[in-house]
């Protein structure tokens, strides 16, 4: 006796078996849609004390946010080719941006244009350096990262 047959003689199974299928279709799209935001499991680095020290936290996080009462910053980690490590620059986003990344977020609203890198404010470490807005032509300078002594070969540290 084939499937089919066998459907027509038990109706009842048949039902059962289709509202099954639905049921465990249903759950899995359910699923997919509450798991499909940022991995919380992959991390980034980022400083509180203009780049002197730095720690690894959840990469979905948009800065500056709160930290031991101190703003947080993401830090970009390089290495010398004696493999230093050392921070070749810091982003975060300016309050206006921020702010619309939080409010589409709030709203189940894309921002992938809003998290472009290209829209970071940015500056190199120490006291003496200062936010550079995204559309400064030095901006691309502050990216440009060398050695600490001034020489080439600075390599990107992977999160």
């Amino acid at each position: 006796m084939g499937i089919r047959e066998t459907m027509n003689k038990r109706p009842a199974i048949a039902a059962g078996l289709a509202v099954a299928i639905a049921i465990v279709a249903v759950g899995f799209v359910i699923y997919q849609i509450k798991h499909s935001g940022p991995d919380s499991s992959v991390t980034t680095y980022f400083t509180i004390d203009d780049g002197q020290s730095w720690f690894s936290d959840d990469a979905a996080k948009l800065t500056p946010f709160d930290k031991d009462g101190k703003q947080a910053v993401r830090v970009h980690l390089y290495k010398t080719p004696g493999g230093k490590i050392f921070v070749g620059y810091m982003d975060k986003y300016s309050d206006s941006v921020k702010k619309q990344i939080e409010g589409n977020r709030a709203n189940h609203i894309p921002s992938m244009d809003l998290l472009d890198p290209e829209n970071m404010l940015v500056k190199k470490p120490g006291a003496g350096s200062k936010w550079i807005g995204p559309r400064d032509p030095e901006s691309e300078k502050v990216r440009q990262v060398t050695c600490p002594d001034g020489s080439a070969g600075a390599e990107p540290v992977v999160d």
